[in-house]
């Protein structure tokens, strides 16, 4: 159901503050104090922000909220009322005197973003989308080319994650078999509203979108910035385009005609929450299309999303991997279980060795079972 305005935000803020609980003080220290702060005229102002905007996630508009005002802070410097609090992490310095401040309606920056900006992380630790996949098929070399498109890319930053030092283990204490310093023949982010890491404000835009204090994610964000910055010169640098996600089977369909020999590997990290239900079954009904239209081993669609199923309070998210066999059918793999920040991986082998066989062309014994 679709949210509007500050309808049922108490709620929305109160399950945001939930998921906070012991990662960042400074927000869950707000996400308790914004219900009264948005009860008086910052609420208003707010809701005026808002008042031609649509969110489907009930993780949007908290987030937004919360990115928006760091953002804020991050332009403004040390004279932010939230300076202190979201930005030097001082949790006891964020207080609903000082949010009320940064939401009176005098700072521009912060309702521009409200009215237009999306929340957009670009966290490559939701890379391993693409990096393990790509491993167990051995791509990314002169003898088998690989061609990369990341569905919902943000700024591209998760297409140059294997410049990055891998991040990501097992539960089983087995291997992750990850692509490394690979040549692509083409890196293709494809998103509505791409963000550019050479503009000042989306750079910006993009640290705004890390919670305070979670320094590790700070850190990696950097690595990720100068990665993508040297990637520029490079024959396979990434290219970023505005497409909407009812346009991607046929931009994939483009790819795979311009590369023929190569394996045409597109994923997508927390995309499917943003699309409307008649934009996402459009989207989903293109994707398997185009996955039947290609031969074994020349498509995959990898998905890094919510979990289906009641049980998911310790991994809520799921790797999944979409790839037509050698005898014609569509098989949806679930590859592991893992948290939305993906570090740890519970593997599940059976599919892993399923993909891996259809990728590189080999049929074992019970594959098809």
């Amino acid at each position: 159901m679709a949210r509007i305005g500050l309808t049922g935000i108490t709620e929305d803020l109160a399950r945001q503050r939930e998921a906070v609980h012991g990662r960042s003080a400074p927000y869950e220290r707000a996400l308790r104090l914004l219900p009264d702060v948005l009860a008086g005229p910052p609420g208003r102002f707010v809701e005026a922000a808002w008042e031609r905007r649509r969110f489907l996630a009930w993780y949007d508009r908290p987030l937004l909220l919360l990115a928006a005002l760091r953002n804020d802070a991050l332009a403004e410097g040390a004279t932010h009322p939230l300076f202190d609090g979201f930005v030097a992490a001082d949790a006891s310095q964020v207080s609903e005197h000082a949010l009320a401040r940064a939401l009176d309606g005098t700072r521009e920056g912060v309702f521009e973003a409200l009215a237009h900006r999306g929340v957009q992380t670009n966290e490559t630790s939701r890379a391993i989308a693409w990096l393990w996949p790509a491993g167990l098929a051995q791509a990314g070399d002169e003898v088998h080319p690989l061609a990369l498109a990341d569905v919902g890319a943000s700024a591209g930053l998760n297409l140059v994650a294997d410049a990055l030092p891998p991040v990501w283990v097992a539960t089983d204490g087995g291997p992750l078999e990850l692509a490394r310093e690979v040549r692509p023949v083409a890196r293709l982010g494809l998103d509505p509203s791409p963000l550019d890491v050479f503009r000042v404000g989306d750079a910006r835009w993009l640290r705004a979108c890390v919670w305070p204090g979670e320094r590790a994610r700070e850190e990696r964000l950097d690595a990720a910035l100068a990665a993508f910055q040297s990637a520029r010169v490079r024959p396979d640098a990434p290219v970023i385009v505005p497409v909407a996600a009812t346009s991607v089977p046929a931009r994939l369909d483009l790819l795979s005609g311009a590369q023929m020999t190569a394996l045409v590997l597109a994923y997508q990290t927390v995309l499917r929450d943003y699309l409307e239900p008649s934009e996402r079954a459009a989207y989903e009904s293109g994707m398997r299309g185009w996955i039947r239209s290609h031969p074994s081993g020349k498509a995959l669609w990898v998905e890094l999303e919510a979990a289906d199923g009641e049980d998911r309070s310790a991994m809520p998210g799921a790797l999944v991997a979409h790839a037509r066999a050698s005898w014609g059918d569509l098989l949806d793999l679930e590859l592991a279980r893992c948290t939305m920040h993906p570090l740890q991986l519970h593997v599940d082998r059976r599919a892993v060795e399923v993909l891996r066989a259809l990728l590189r062309g080999t049929v074992e014994a019970g594959v098809r079972a």
